[in-house]
């Protein structure tokens, strides 16, 4: 569908306001009218807009930098980031009423509005979703709302979606590896809008933060999971929204014929069907098949059509000898980079070096500390003391200098008191954010959070080689590839990630343990962050890449027991053997 684009000034209190429109544009359909979406940037909503909607992307800091870009490099994006604490929150909701108005004021406006917006643009999208003229947000990886980090004062966001105040449908999208919007961070929106009622699809994956960036993406950009969000972003606006073509116009009067590839003889009439639903016009082929579509649309001549599934396809395919031979070259590459989990016997394939994941790792490292570098604590300061005294005697006792390929440890203890998450990128480089440090409550519960030796980044990016595999062969039965791909999120990627998650956390005990930490303060830890992230009893595990706050309860408890029994005999009595008045002398923080 062509397209065109212009642009329109809206007054607003802190100044004009510039609004890019896009418009499809349907020949012979001067006055059809489209859905409103407020896009993120242009050439996405270029892509949306070729899909049958009306685009709107106004410029969010027009007072502060001008109707104008801001640049994604290391300037704009500090600039960015300091732009969204300076503007004024009232100013922001009077620019997305400002654009929405904008939109259903659009003489090719069906008056339906959508939204969807990327990271500080997905906050704008979730803010949006409170005007109850919005019908649906698709939020992709959008920053600050756990936090409620927006404007000089902070934002309301969360909480007045946790008031039940977003009427419409809400997708929020997510990746497992955002350092933007942690777990803990994830977790709590998810939470807030599933008690709310919200009509909420929550989706977490294999993904970086700006996944769907195209460019200057610092590496993270995937293609293929963009596509998926992209099929579900139409989905739902399509679905929620619709569209309204109103009444065609002709431009020239023709015979009524319509080209055909089979010649003269078998040219096909366009006409109106009685038995056609109302609106829509039926096509006749040569071959007698009616073809419904909806006015404006490229009618069909036959031929051959796109096969869905069926169980002919896949008998047809088992029976190709190309297919018989790629599945034995790939089941024989899967079967030679299989390997044993020393820690717990578990076989798994992996076919990242060291060398590949150590240029993961560093990469990682220099995003991770362009972004939270300057909240970095000095290694003099009693916070940061205490956590690497913690994780130097973890690594002492359980022998782990050489466990990162030689790259060696390095513990940073970040500044931020909301965000409860610590990592370990692939490079060995451990990150502690205080937030998670009254969590811990003492030095077993942080030991207890310790457990990335086994390589599980490396091991998720080997797995999603066998992900996209398993949807291109889905795919070649006829299953469309974006559904196949959701289908094994929940069926490969989010059980392989819960299930590494949980062997880390059985590997973090013993790893506690072998440091003559006591273990059994994993049990006191999670609850601590069930009640943290105000855990609301529901399992929502099959969505989410970690196992819910009960199941590591269950687990902790469980193990603990007999990790003990493995204690080294140097290590002495456990707390619950000692004298009260030493069991609480422990410095604190």
């Amino acid at each position: 569908m062509l397209i065109e684009q212009t642009q329109v000034t809206v007054k607003t209190a802190t100044g004009d306001l510039a609004i890019e429109i896009v418009k499809p544009k349907i020949a012979g359909y001067p006055n059809a009218r489209f859905p409103g979406v407020t896009g993120p940037v242009l050439r996405f909503a270029n892509q949306i807009a070729a899909q049958g909607f009306l685009v709107a992307c106004p410029y969010p800091f027009h007072e502060l930098s001008g109707n104008v870009p801001i640049p994604y490099d290391t300037k704009g994006t500090d600039e960015g980031n300091a732009y969204k604490v300076k503007k004024l929150l009232s100013a922001t909701d009077e620019d997305i009423k400002g654009t929405i108005d904008t939109l259903i004021a659009h003489p090719n406006c069906t008056g339906q509005v959508g939204v969807t917006g990327m990271c500080y643009g997905g906050h704008l999208a979730f803010r949006t979703a409170f005007d109850p003229r919005c019908k649906a947000a698709v939020c992709y990886f959008a920053t600050d709302i756990h936090s409620s980090s927006l404007s000089p004062s902070g934002d309301d966001s969360l909480d007045k979606a946790s008031r039940g105040e977003i009427k419409g449908e809400v997708v929020m999208i997510f990746g497992t590896q955002d350092g933007h919007v942690p777990l803990s961070g994830r977790t709590l929106i998810r939470d807030r809008l599933t008690k709310a009622g919200t009509k909420l699809s929550f989706l977490e994956l294999q993904a970086n933060h700006a996944f769907i960036r195209d460019e200057m993406s610092k590496g993270r950009f995937d293609a293929a999971i963009s596509k998926v969000c992209f099929e579900l972003l139409l989905e739902t606006f399509t679905r929620t929204i619709g569209r309204d073509l109103g009444e065609p116009v002709e431009e020239a009067k023709g015979d009524g014929k319509l080209p055909n590839k089979y010649g003269t003889d078998g040219l096909a009439t366009l006409q109106t069907d009685p038995s056609s639903p109302p609106g829509l016009l039926a096509i006749l082929n040569p071959h007698n098949d009616p073809v419904y579509g909806q006015p404006g649309q490229r009618p069909s001549y036959g031929g051959r059509r796109r096969q869905g599934f069926s169980f002919h396809n896949v008998q047809t395919v088992l029976r190709s000898r190309l297919f018989l031979t790629l599945l034995g070259g790939a089941g024989g590459y899967y079967v030679f980079h299989l390997e044993k989990v020393p820690e717990t016997g578990r076989w798994r394939f992996m076919d990242v070096s060291l060398a590949m994941e150590k240029q993961m790792g560093e990469q990682a490292f220099q995003e991770t500390m362009g972004e939270f570098g300057r909240k970095v604590l000095p290694d003099s300061h009693p916070q940061a003391r205490f956590v690497q005294g913690v994780v130097q005697r973890i690594i002492r006792a359980n022998n782990l200098e050489d466990k990162v390929g030689g790259m060696g440890w390095k513990t940073f203890v970040v500044k931020d008191d909301s965000t409860k998450n610590a990592f370990v990128l692939p490079n060995g480089t451990i990150f502690v954010f205080t937030g998670i440090l009254p969590v811990a409550a003492d030095a077993d519960g942080l030991a207890c959070i310790a457990h990335q030796v086994v390589r599980h980044s490396a091991e998720r990016m080997s797995g999603m080689k066998v992900f996209y595999a398993l949807a291109l062969l889905l795919s070649s039965f006829g299953i469309d590839m974006g559904l196949s791909q959701v289908l094994l999120q929940f069926v490969y990627s989010l059980p392989n990630s819960r299930r590494n998650e949980t062997e880390a956390d059985l590997i973090g005990l013993r790893l506690a343990n072998q440091a003559c930490f006591d273990p059994r303060a994993a049990e006191a830890l999670w609850k601590r962050m069930s009640a943290a992230e105000s855990d609301p009893g529901v399992d929502m595990s099959f969505l989410s890449t970690h196992p819910s706050g009960k199941h590591r309860i269950e687990n902790v408890r469980m193990w603990a027991g007999d990790v003990v029994k493995e204690r080294p005999s140097e290590c002495g009595a456990l707390r619950d053997r000692v004298e009260p008045f030493q069991r609480f002398s422990r410095a604190r923080w």
